[in-house]
Formats: structure tokens, sequence, C-alpha cells
């Protein structure tokens, strides 16, 4: 929820601000820290990741349909 132009200031950010406007309440929502330390082979392979388990938990629901 940190606006893409105070990015590069993320831990200077006043996230406490977007909680005073009422935009976010604190349970809504996990803190990641910033994106713009994130390398693309990074992101890319948590992509890759993600995708595998989604694979893997779809051919084990379907194998334990099949027994």
């Amino acid at each position: 929820m940190v606006p893409g132009e105070e990015e590069t200031h993320y831990d200077e950010y006043d996230v406490l601000s977007i909680y005073a406007q009422g935009v976010l309440t604190p349970n809504e929502w996990l803190d990641l820290g910033s994106l713009s330390t994130l390398l693309a082979e990074e992101y890319f392979g948590a992509s890759l990741w993600q995708l595998y388990k989604i694979v893997d938990i779809r051919a084990s629901i379907h194998l334990t349909r099949q027994c």
C-alpha cells in the first residue's frame, strides 16, 4: 500500500498514516517490506514454485479421488 513513488523510501514511509486515513486496518494486510530490492530471479523462482505447488496439490487431489 506504499505508493510507488515512495517505494525507494519504504523504510521512512509512515505506514501509520495509512491506518490513520482509514485506508487499511493492521489486520487487513501483511507487510512484506520493500519490493524495490526484489531481484527478477527471485520473483521468477517464487512464481515457478507457486505453479509447481498448485500442480502438485491438484495431482494429489486427483489421485485421492481415484482411490
